[in-house]
């Protein structure tokens, strides 16, 4: 394998988080390699609860501060995964 630059972050697990952390430092201008011993989100991100909430459930408690992020959140999986989001 032929060295084209310096890598400046290596990540290690190409999990949801390992491959969401990767898109965003990308996304910014960082130089990146992820790593992962089987194939991209093969391990625990292969079997998640297929379910992702909007926050909602936070109001209940008064945890305004999550309802906001969780919001945030799924607004962003709407513009950048619309078919994931129903």
């Amino acid at each position: 394998m032929a060295r084209t630059g310096d890598i400046d972050v290596v990540i290690l697990g190409a999990g949801i988080n390992g491959a969401g952390l990767f898109r965003d430092l990308c996304a910014q201008g960082v130089s990146c390699l992820i790593v992962d011993k089987g194939d991209f989100g093969s391990g625990t991100s292969a079997a998640p609860s297929r379910l992702i909430h909007g926050g909602l459930k936070y109001l209940e408690t008064g945890e305004f501060g999550l309802v906001a992020q969780s919001t945030l959140e799924r607004n962003l999986l709407l513009k950048n995964a619309p078919h994931y989001v129903s």
